[in-house]
This record gives C-alpha cells, structure tokens and sequence, in this order.
C-alpha cells in the first residue's frame, strides 16, 4: 500500500494533533477530580498515529481482520473552516463493541452499529489500530479510530 505524500501527511497530523490536544485539554480539566484516564489513553493513541501515520490497509481490511475481535472507537465531528479544524463535536466513545465484518459485503457492524467501508479515507491501519476520516455533512469530517483491547 501507499504512503502518504508529505502534503497529505502534514494535513493529516495537523488534524490529528488538534484531537490529541483536545483530548488532553479533557484530562487536564478532569484532574481536581482524578483526571480523565480515558481522554488521556485515547490522547496517547491518537499521538502514536501522529508519529507512526502511513496506509499500509484499508477499513475493510482492518475489521475483516479483526472479525469478531473486540474494539473500542473514538469518532469526533471536525468542523473546517479554511480547511483548518474550527469547532470538534459530537465525540462518542461507545466503549468496547464486537466487530462482525463477515455478514455483510460493504460494511461492517460492531454490536449492531453499521460502518459502510466506502467514503472513509486511511490515515493510519494496522493489526491493531485504525485512524481514518469520512466527510461529514458540507463543511466537516468525521475523524474515525478503532483500537483492538
């Protein structure tokens, strides 16, 4: 598979840093209170990607492969303005979902939620985690990762 091109790339981690600090800015927040150990666990993957991203699969190859495995899922809302994130929303994190990849042809569902595998664009895919973006309404993209537990 192919790697990024450096324009694409930096594109890409820029996107991904403005998330990963997000999420940081989460725990910080949460620390009178015991921090927020999930935002920062979901920081340090999204940082893992930023210093590993390449596309060596696909979706469809990351859920076939993990069929019937066990994944966590941080999905967030990026708003652009300029082509630069202006406002993240709608950040779910459903908790651990099984995958099953073998029932249907062009999509996948993971504990019964549906994810078509077209119009997602790869950042980052490995055995173990997937961090990739599909268009969300006119002026945003909906930022994807699933991570195996």
């Amino acid at each position: 598979m192919s790697a990024h091109n450096p324009a694409t790339l930096g594109y890409a981690v820029r996107r991904l840093e403005y998330v990963r600090n997000l999420l940081s800015d989460l725990d910080k927040k949460a620390r009178h209170n015991g921090g927020n150990p999930a935002a920062l666990e979901w920081a340090r993957t999204v940082n893992r990607a930023i210093l590993h991203g390449h596309t060596p699969g696909t979706l469809r190859r990351f859920l076939q492969h993990n069929h019937l495995n066990t994944v966590e899922t941080l999905q967030a809302n990026l708003h652009l303005d300029a082509a630069e994130i202006s406002n993240v929303t709608g950040l779910w994190a459903p908790g651990p979902r099984t995958i099953d990849s073998q029932t249907r042809k062009t999509s996948a569902t993971l504990d019964g939620s549906t994810r078509d595998y077209a119009g997602v664009t790869t950042f980052l895919a490995t055995d173990t985690l997937y961090v990739g973006y599909a268009s969300w309404g006119k002026d945003a993209l909906q930022l994807i990762i699933y991570r195996t537990v």
